[in-house]
């Protein structure tokens, strides 16, 4: 029987062998999800997709949806990938030996590309809501029509209806729309729920509160409320003071308000809405 190569290990010989093998089940599996369903992720009961990866993988589904989402992530740069902390888990350390390392942004319809991974990861893994989000987000960014990006919503929302951030994101998808009253439903909504889904991070939960405060504030001074605006834009500069758009929205109403002013900003906020990143998420960093 052949020996390893001295200072490598049995393990570290198969290692690559493990990893493709994982890759091959993981994107076969992402290949006939997105392609048994339209772009909305499919439930997790027990006569679902996730029903059966869960019977086939057991713990191990847990790994595979953070991968999957990684490789969403891989795909969004370009086929590129970022450089991961070093990890105990030799299951993870096998699977990152596939991930590249530079970093290339796709744009358009190449980055449909990436929906086959987040399918995967919501059906193998609905307790994490950051992948739901990067699924509406990108759904929403590959033109599929309003209907499947708002199913996304939906089965977050279900998956986890007391965190803020799933109505949030949604409020700005629906501020592109064009239903600013849905939008301004969904910003109150978030802001009843908050600090629910980022308790352990409580200056991004201040910063999305600011934000969404803010949001209604520019809604309330396009309606011509130029009282509520301003309680709005105050809410806003409590949760972050020196918040540079309630601050200028406050000077506004202070004087009556600027309708006009106050929907192009909220126009520009919604389409500037960055997108919600898997590697932030998974603890990877870019090397630029």
């Amino acid at each position: 029987m052949r020996r390893p190569a001295p200072g490598r290990s049995v393990g570290d010989a198969a290692a690559p062998l493990l990893a493709v093998a994982l890759w091959i089940l993981l994107f076969s599996a992402a290949c006939l999800l997105h392609a048994a369903r339209p772009l909305v992720p499919a439930g997790t009961g027990p006569t679902g997709e996730a029903g059966v990866l869960d019977r086939t993988l057991g713990a191990l589904r847990f790994l595979v949806a953070e991968r999957a989402t990684v490789a969403a992530d891989v795909y969004y740069h370009g086929g590129v990938g970022h450089a991961a902390a070093p990890r105990r888990d030799p299951f993870r350390a096998w699977s990152e030996r596939l991930d590249p390392v530079r970093h290339v942004h796709l744009h358009g319809a190449e980055a449909a590309e990436m929906l086959p991974w987040l399918r995967a990861a919501t059906a193998l893994d609905a307790g994490d809501v950051e992948t739901w989000l990067l699924t509406a987000y990108w759904v929403e960014r590959v033109g599929a029509e309003a209907g499947e990006v708002e199913g996304v919503y939906r089965r977050a929302r279900q998956a986890h209806p007391r965190n803020y951030r799933v109505p949030q994101q949604q409020a700005f998808h629906r501020l592109r729309t064009g239903d600013w009253d849905g939008a301004e439903t969904l910003l109150r909504l978030a802001l009843r729920l908050w600090p629910q889904g980022e308790e352990d991070d409580p200056d991004h939960a201040l910063r999305d509160r600011a934000h969404v405060a803010s949001a209604l504030g520019l809604l309330r001074e396009v309606a011509g409320d130029a009282a509520a605006a301003e309680a709005g834009y105050r809410e806003a500069l409590a949760a972050r003071p020196g918040h540079e758009t309630a601050a200028e929205g406050l000077r506004r109403a202070a004087q009556g308000g600027d309708p006009v002013e106050a929907r192009r900003v909220l126009r520009r906020l919604a389409a500037e809405e960055p997108a919600p990143h898997a590697c932030d998420h998974h603890d990877h960093h870019h090397h630029h």
